[in-house]
């Protein structure tokens, strides 16, 4: 529950992060020098705000680690990751679909793909990564009943029909 509660006021914060609040968001970030997870919430709070200069030495290096790398699909997810946490959601869906061309069936891609679509409003693409996902053996309810990302699909009357055919 605390994880749970951790990871809302986490969201919120992103949510409300702006220009006035980057000091203090500096400031909780080197407070937070033992918590990681935490820092990854203050990167993305400083994103949401307009400050990428925490983000974009990491954006270099998995960049470079793609690049470098014979199996380039792990800097690739890291990377998307990194995007959709800062909401640049446009930018993660392009990853998870270079994944996908290399490995069709990589299913956490898939449900982190229909997550971006979701949040970009292309609700009819995100069910049909999730339905993808779960034809591959993803637990997609596990998590997406819960998962706030996932929050425009649940009101949507097809999540009843996805849930049912589970």
């Amino acid at each position: 529950e605390r994880a749970k509660l951790e990871f809302l006021v986490g969201e919120a914060l992103v949510d409300v992060a702006n220009e006035g609040m980057r000091s203090l968001l500096h400031e909780e970030y080197r407070e937070a020098a033992s918590n990681e997870d935490r820092q990854k919430v203050i990167e993305a709070a400083l994103a949401q705000a307009g400050d990428l200069s925490l983000v974009q030495a990491k954006i270099r290096k998995l960049e470079s680690d793609m690049r470098r790398s014979a199996d380039p699909d792990h800097a690739r997810h890291e990377l998307a990751l990194l995007y959709y946490r800062i909401r640049m959601h446009d930018k993660s869906l392009a990853l998870y679909q270079q994944i996908l061309a290399r490995r069709p069936g990589d299913t956490l891609a898939l449900y982190n793909m229909a997550c971006a679509l979701t949040r970009l409003g292309r609700i009819d693409e995100a069910f049909s990564a999730l339905e993808r996902a779960q034809s591959l053996g993803y637990d997609v309810l596990a998590i997406g009943d819960k998962d706030g990302d996932l929050a425009a699909l649940r009101s949507d009357p097809r999540w009843a029909r996805f849930v049912r055919r589970r």
